[in-house]
């Protein structure tokens, strides 16, 4: 009775030394399992649309995460009223999935006609910056122009669509203005009840080159 007992005592530390080795297993194997770019993308961007659903997103970065293996960096870029004469921009960054669904980077670029950590103002010596998106070239034309201004106030920012577009070289047969530009950005602003288009050329540093009307 004794040695039936030690055999069964053995019997169950044996079992439970191989239940504790093969979740030991398991769990580092789960640990370590790597993730792919194209997984982890798929899970933030369906993040991202769950809790921002009336934004436009797009990921314009990707690279492998510098803090921990197995996990990837995302930029990602984030706009609201896109196609209005102040769109909202911002990028956020994650790491995932070192660092789960939680921005490490929240940066808000344009907002309610305002470029955030620049001055929209001539006046101040610091006004020069480069213009890099659509979105922030858009709010700064808007910010200078009159013209701009006034056909927004003539025809209605709801009814007003706005799109920018970077030239390298901009010819002078694209424009009344007649003149070849580079490194600029063309913006158009066209209300559907209006029976013209108006437009400004923004050079990359923020600074209006040239205005024109053209009918439609």
């Amino acid at each position: 009775m004794n040695l039936i007992f030690k055999v069964g005592i053995f019997a169950v530390i044996v079992a439970i030394a191989m239940i504790l080795v093969y979740s030991g297993a398991v769990s580092k194997l789960f640990k370590q399992a790597p993730i792919s770019k194209l997984e982890a993308q798929a899970i933030v961007i369906k993040d991202l649309n769950k809790s921002y659903p009336t934004a436009n997103i797009s990921i314009i970065n990707v690279s492998p995460s510098s803090s921990q293996n197995n996990s990837w960096n995302f930029v990602v870029k984030m706009v609201y009223n896109k196609t209005k004469p102040c769109p909202t921009l911002l990028i956020i960054e994650y790491n995932y999935p070192a660092a789960g669904l939680v921005p490490s980077l929240y940066n808000l670029y344009t907002d309610k006609c305002i470029i955030n950590g620049t001055s929209n103002s001539t006046n101040n010596k610091y006004y020069s910056y480069i213009i890099s998106t659509p979105e922030i070239a858009t709010v700064r034309a808007y910010d200078l122009s009159t013209a701009l201004k006034n056909y927004v106030y003539t025809f209605g920012y709801n009814e007003t669509n706005a799109s920018a577009e970077y030239y390298k070289i901009l010819q002078n047969s694209s424009t009344p203005l007649n003149k070849t530009m580079n490194n600029v950005w063309l913006i158009k602003f066209d209300a559907n009840d209006a029976t013209y288009s108006e437009y400004a050329v923004l050079n990359q540093n923020g600074t209006i080159s040239g205005e024109f009307s053209l009918q439609k």
